[in-house]
């Protein structure tokens, strides 16, 4: 038996071989994309919805201490030994007496002065950052305490961030977020 010999001539374009192959990796790469951009913004979202949630929380911590038992006496000691008509010498006075010491009543007045400073920064650092955009609307009572307790220690707040004498007591970014607070608060009382 004799084999045969069956001979195919087959010719390849290779040119077009080529763009079929490119453009399935064209399509493959789209494909990965739209799942890749599918689950980067579900990520996102689910971040987004975990940050609000850590938001409120620390938030509502805030507020816990802005309305616990030692907050609300400091700010009773506050009404009572600070008065708002005080000027820059009758702060700086204060201020003096406190930073000495030599009586119980002037340091309980220094540290009530330090604490309610102290918590409305921290809230106002949370609330407005340095951004200077309010992040969320807090009560409208915390308006109020800022206020009252602006009219009474802003001038605290700005003699320890100008009064450079005293290089231990003098900080520049002291009660920042505090004024920044007291400010949106102003704000907000000429809107209302």
């Amino acid at each position: 038996m004799e084999a045969s010999v069956i001979s195919l001539d087959l010719v390849v374009n290779w040119d077009a071989v080529t763009a079929i192959g490119t453009i399935l990796l064209f399509i493959a790469a789209v494909v990965a994309g739209v799942f890749a951009a599918k689950n980067l913004y579900a990520y996102r979202k689910q971040l987004d919805i975990h940050k609000e949630e850590v938001n409120l929380h620390t938030f509502s911590a805030f507020l816990k201490e802005i309305s616990d038992k030692e907050a609300s006496s400091d700010r009773g000691k506050v009404r009572k030994y600070i008065k708002s008509e005080y000027d820059v010498d009758d702060i700086k006075r204060l201020v003096l007496e406190v930073r000495k010491g030599k009586s119980s009543k002037a340091r309980e007045i220094g540290v009530a002065a330090e604490r309610t400073i102290a918590c409305l920064d921290r809230v106002g650092f949370f609330l407005i950052g340095n951004d200077d955009k309010l992040k969320m609307e807090p009560p409208v009572w915390l308006w109020t305490i800022t206020s009252e307790m602006w009219v009474r220690l802003g001038k605290w707040v700005e003699y320890r961030q100008t009064n450079k004498d005293d290089r231990d007591f003098w900080h520049e970014g002291y009660g920042l977020y505090f004024q920044k607070l007291a400010e949106e608060a102003r704000k907000k009382r000429h809107e209302g």
